[in-house]
């Protein structure tokens, strides 16, 4: 539901603050949400820590938290890739922004191309997957022709994971025959692609590399592809219904 106001912002946040104050019943409500969030994101902190390998997407994504810099813009496909990055990269700075895909998938790189063209003393991080980053993977040579120092981290599970659910349903809950061609990719080696494109590609395949490949990305003047290997076994936890 969507309500519509026309008033004086200080009036209207003093009437929300109230309705909210303790004693109101909406605040059980919003406690309720909060400890319902807090037990949800622990439970799954686990994965954010780690070390297995192939790695886990929440890894990935803490670490490039860890790794942004104070003024660093992350812009985020959707899909899976949308998941992982707005539940475990987090806003560290009043100066970091992050920008959530305004379109389909795919969107992010280009997007990330034109942030870094609007803002270009500051640092912008693409995340996407390797379904999204096959869209407009050829910006790539764009950026490195035209000296667009974007970094780019590829969550490469080697599939469209997010329509596997829908796959095995179609199947009846077992995959035959040639199903898997349907969501999983032949393996690619996203940093060899990026460095024939002109940029400097890097390919993670540990937890404890990605930091350090992180830091050298952020320090590269030119553009930058980290591949990082991903468990295809790795799924976001389930929605709320």
């Amino acid at each position: 539901m969507v309500a519509a106001l026309l008033a004086d912002a200080r009036v209207v946040a003093g009437q929300l603050a109230a309705a909210v104050a303790p004693g109101s019943p909406r605040r059980a409500w919003l406690q309720h949400a909060r400890d319902a969030t807090d037990a949800r994101l622990a439970a799954a902190a686990r994965h954010a820590a780690s070390d297995a390998v192939p790695m886990r997407p929440e890894r990935v994504c803490r670490e490039i938290t860890a790794a942004l810099p104070a003024d660093g813009i992350v812009v985020t496909d959707t899909g899976h890739a949308a998941v992982w990055a707005g539940s475990w990269i987090d806003i560290t700075s009043p100066s970091q922004r992050f920008l959530a895909c305004a379109g389909t998938l795919g969107w992010a790189l280009p997007a990330a191309i034109g942030a870094k063209c609007a803002y270009p003393e500051r640092p912008v991080i693409c995340f996407t997957g390797d379904g999204g980053i096959g869209y407009h993977l050829a910006e790539l040579e764009t950026a490195a022709r035209a000296e667009i120092n974007v970094v780019v981290v590829v969550n490469d599970n080697g599939s469209y994971q997010q329509v596997r659910p829908g796959i095995d349903a179609a199947y009846g809950g077992t995959q035959r025959g040639f199903a898997g061609e349907m969501w999983r990719f032949r393996p690619v080696d996203y940093a060899q692609v990026a460095e024939e494109m002109g940029c400097l590609g890097i390919r993670v395949e540990r937890p404890e590399s990605m930091g350090p490949a992180l830091a050298r990305a952020f320090a590269a003047d030119r553009p930058v592809l980290i591949d990082s290997v991903t468990d295809v076994e790795a799924f976001p936890m389930p929605s709320w219904g």
